[in-house]
């Protein structure tokens, strides 16, 4: 908690006042100018004026604070950090707690099987965990793509899954950096565009020959309760 009579900030306002602090520094401000606006920032996060009461203090306070600690640099940037796999996959709901063995448990099974089954009553949180350890696995480049199906009826069942890999595969296309951009473009030209009343269900095993595919098939368990409307599991 914040005292406002012994000079004390919270924890949020000082790493507001940092972050900001030094993103200005970065763009080549002033000292003096990236305290104020660090100042500024920290206010947000607390009461009362921040930088006029002896809480954030620009030492040595008799010192020209005007220069620049970064100059500009000649020539150009560009950005080599590896992006995360191309993912069609919904993020991970913001409050869930409570599931990380059974995450453990699933990321380690689709390291070591084709197949994983998560199973649960209705409203247990299928889903919920299989989006984290989609997540999980694509954040630490377990897998090399992630593939995320709604699954609707059995009649679309293979559309479904064809139209969500087209998805990735444009995802792929996009990022320039991506390690499967060129395996993804080869795939692209010798897959024709998508029909959903024929499928071309051979981008399929394209897409799983250019790396490591992670598919999802949620709500796959209403195809098999249902026998596959009626055709038979």
């Amino acid at each position: 908690p914040q005292d406002q009579n012994n000079g004390k900030i919270s924890d949020h306002a000082g790493i507001a006042f940092c972050q900001a602090f030094y993103r200005s520094l970065a763009n080549m401000d002033s000292v003096r100018k990236a305290f104020d606006i660090g100042c500024a920032a920290a206010r947000k996060e607390m009461r009362g004026e921040v930088g006029s009461d002896g809480r954030f203090i620009l030492l040595p306070e008799d010192s020209d604070h005007d220069e620049r600690v970064f100059s500009p640099i000649a020539g150009t940037f560009r950005e080599t950090t590896r992006p995360p796999p191309p993912s069609n996959a919904p993020a991970p709901p913001t409050f869930y707690v409570g599931r990380t063995s059974d995450q453990c448990v699933c990321v380690e099974s689709i390291l070591r099987h084709r197949l994983t089954t998560i199973g649960g009553g209705y409203g247990s949180g299928k889903s919920a965990l299989a989006m984290a350890t989609a997540d999980y696995a694509s954040q630490h480049r377990r897998i090399d793509a992630v593939v995320w199906v709604d699954v609707t009826t059995a009649d679309r069942f293979f559309a479904d899954v064809t139209e969500a890999a087209e998805k990735v595969i444009q995802k792929a296309e996009d990022d320039d950096l991506n390690p499967m951009n060129k395996k993804m473009m080869n795939i692209k030209k010798r897959s024709s565009s998508i029909d959903t009343h024929a499928p071309d269900t051979s981008i399929l095993v394209d897409l799983a020959s250019a790396g490591r595919v992670l598919v999802v098939l949620n709500d796959f368990e209403n195809l098999v309760l249902n026998g596959f409307g009626g055709q038979g599991v």
